[in-house]
């Protein structure tokens, strides 16, 4: 070994303690480095774990929404078939009571929105407005809107004013009646 000064000494002491003390304080952080990699580790694993819970939360919502619709699509159906076998004088409670089905699917599929992925509200919209197409096409095919035309009435004239004293004048228009006396 060389001999050392009084001065260099102290610095090689006092650099072999701070780098004692800084490989003390690093091997320190290193500890809470790694811990709060574990923490943030778990935590995830948690938070993926309450996802997987909530997906399948999800996805037994959808399942739900599906048999509803299902079935609420296939009642809507049944009744479309049934209302050409109807006598005429219910088709009108009959096609009120497939506007009121076709209402209440339409609410469900409102109020499954934000739970329904892309795909399944877009088929459901589309089995949606095919089945209200049908249900007005049977319903213009059964029960056809009535017709309006404007008709031109003659003009009348009752009586001579020789039969009465009080001639009655009889003029018909397209809305009103008018007397005159």
């Amino acid at each position: 070994t060389f001999p050392m000064d009084t001065r260099s000494q102290w610095v090689a002491i006092s650099n072999a303690a701070s780098y004692c003390a800084c490989s003390v304080m690093a091997d320190k952080n290193k500890f809470e480095a790694v811990k709060m990699r574990m923490e943030e580790r778990r935590a995830g694993i948690e938070r993926k774990r309450e996802a997987r819970l909530q997906m399948g939360a999800d996805q037994e919502a959808i399942r739900i929404f599906n048999e509803n619709f299902d079935k609420g699509k296939e009642d809507i159906e049944r009744l479309l078939r049934q209302s050409e076998e109807l006598p005429r004088s219910e088709w009108s409670r009959h096609f009120d009571q497939l506007t009121l089905a076709c209402q209440q699917l339409q609410k469900l599929i409102s109020d499954s929105t934000f739970i329904l992925p892309e795909f399944d509200l877009k088929r459901a919209l589309g089995d949606m407005s095919l089945l209200l197409s049908a249900v007005n096409e049977q319903r213009s095919k059964q029960i056809p809107k009535k017709k309006f035309a404007f008709t031109s009435r003659r003009k009348k004239v009752a009586r001579d004013s020789t039969d009465t004293p009080a001639a009655t004048l009889e003029v018909e228009d397209k809305r009103q009646t008018f007397y005159c006396l």
